[in-house]
């Protein structure tokens, strides 16, 4: 998990970060392997009847072909299975890749969190998704 959280983002968790998140019960990993390697995940933490998408990421080589929109849509669906109804995140102002992504599997822009990424230049607003089971 580690060297694809590293070849997914620049900003890759640590190990005790990735210990933190896995031995909480409160979350929940999805991840997809090909030739028993991990190429893809999301990650989501839960309590009670609503999730928060922490992360998610698909290796660099093999993006674009519809792995993050299908480990997404399965997460929610076993969540939804557990009783969650509400979900949330936030993504990057200039992810519109992402954006793309979540409004494809039913989210919503739902807010702004105004300087809430730090770059190279200063700030980048967060954006707020969600989507709610009727």
């Amino acid at each position: 998990m580690l060297k694809l959280d590293d070849s997914c983002f620049d900003d890759s968790w640590s190990t005790k970060l990735w210990q933190q998140m896995l031995s909480n019960t409160k979350r929940y990993l999805c991840w997809l392997l090909v030739a028993e390697q991990p190429i893809g995940f999301v990650l989501f933490s839960h309590i009670l009847d609503e999730a928060e998408l922490i992360r998610i990421g698909v290796h660099p080589q093999r993006r674009n072909e519809g792995l993050a929109r299908a480990m997404l849509l399965e997460a929610q669906s076993m969540l939804e299975q557990r009783g969650v109804s509400a979900f949330y995140l936030e993504v990057r102002d200039s992810n519109s890749a992402a954006q793309q992504l979540y409004r494809s599997c039913g989210w919503q822009k739902s807010g702004r969190r105004r300087g809430y990424y730090p770059t190279e230049e200063g700030r980048e607003d967060a954006l707020l998704f969600n989507r709610t089971l009727d």
